[in-house]
């Protein structure tokens, strides 16, 4: 591997947003590196599994990434732009293609958030598993995304704020709400 690799492997994702902004493109490659393996499962997990989609918007995002990196400016971090980006193509591209399918969550991930830590479990997993992905899949587009930023991809309110061009407060309080019916719609399961 190249030495300028792994001089800029060490390099903050702001540090690498400053360079990319000065036509660097070995940061850019790095940048690409750290991010298109996450982004890409992210946009497979949000088109239903559609792969060859999912690396096609991937691609694009990136593009968008390189021609738009003048437009990443404090104080949001380098990730949340990029989701932020990533957001943005998923809404035009249901808009453009009228896309109504319901989109497949990663229920392990979600499934490890939603239960506290110290509650002994009652019931069987795969059966809260299934009950999960069942209320996943009757939320609207925007609680879908709300649910997968925080509990799949682990994003700040800040960051999500940023992604959905909501206020935090707005972030913390549909989070409640969404958390709160969830948890509601699945007491027969148990305490969560």
């Amino acid at each position: 591997m190249a030495h300028w690799f792994h001089r800029y492997k060490r390099l903050t994702d702001e540090a690498l947003m400053s360079l990319i902004q000065q036509k660097e493109d070995a940061a850019f490659d790095v940048l690409f590196q750290r991010y298109s393996p996450v982004l890409q499962n992210f946009f497979f997990r949000r088109t239903g599994g559609d792969a060859d989609l999912a690396a096609d918007l991937t691609q694009n995002l990136f593009l968008s990434v390189w021609s738009n990196s003048h437009q990443c400016r404090e104080p949001y971090a380098v990730r949340a732009w990029i989701f932020s980006i990533a957001y943005n193509l998923l809404k035009n591209h249901y808009r453009s293609a009228h896309y109504q399918e319901i989109l497949t969550l990663e229920i392990e991930s979600c499934y490890e958030m939603a239960v506290e830590d110290n509650t002994p479990l009652r019931i069987d997993d795969e059966i809260l598993k299934n009950a999960l992905q069942t209320e996943l899949e009757h939320l609207n587009e925007a609680e879908q995304l709300l649910f997968e930023l925080r509990f799949s991809e682990g994003l700040s309110v800040p960051e999500i704020a940023q992604i959905m061009n909501i206020p935090e407060g707005t972030v913390k309080s549909r989070l409640h709400t969404l958390t709160y019916k969830l948890r509601q719609k699945l007491t027969k399961y148990g305490n969560l």
